[in-house]
C-alpha cells in the first residue's frame, strides 16, 4: 500500500465527515505539517524507519490528537481559532504529547 494511500487512510479515519473537521482544513494542514516533521525526527532518534507503520504507532502513542473528536469543528482544534499563533500553539502542544507518548513508548 502505498504513503499517499495510508496517509489518506489516516486522515479518513479521523474525519467520517470533511465538512464537521478541520483536519484538512488550514489548521489541519498546517498543524499536521509541523507534527509530521517532529514526528520523523523522533523516529530517527528511536532508530525506526520512515514507514507507513512507523508513523501509525508513534501517531498513536499521543495522548490527544489523534481522535475524530478532537479534530472536529467543535473539538479542541476547532476551537482554537484561526490565526497562525493558534496554529503554531496547537502543533507545540500537539509535539509536547508526541515526545511524551515516544517516552513512554521507549521505557516499556
Amino acid at each position: 500500500m502505498s504513503t499517499g494511500k495510508r496517509g489518506k487512510d489516516y486522515v479518513q479515519q479521523h474525519s467520517k465527515k470533511p465538512e464537521e473537521h478541520v483536519i484538512q482544513k488550514t489548521t489541519g494542514v498546517f498543524v499536521l505539517h509541523d507534527l509530521l516533521t517532529e514526528a520523523a525526527a523522533v523516529l530517527d532518534y528511536l532508530e525506526r524507519d520512515w514507514t507507513c507503520e512507523d508513523f501509525e504507532w508513534i501517531l498513536s502513542m499521543m495522548d490527544k490528537g489523534n481522535s475524530s473528536e478532537f479534530w472536529h469543528k467543535d473539538g479542541e482544534a476547532g476551537s482554537v481559532g484561526t490565526s497562525m499563533k493558534a496554529f503554531r500553539n496547537l502543533a507545540e502542544e500537539l509535539k509536547r504529547s508526541l515526545k511524551a507518548g515516544a517516552f513512554k513508548a521507549i521505557r516499556r
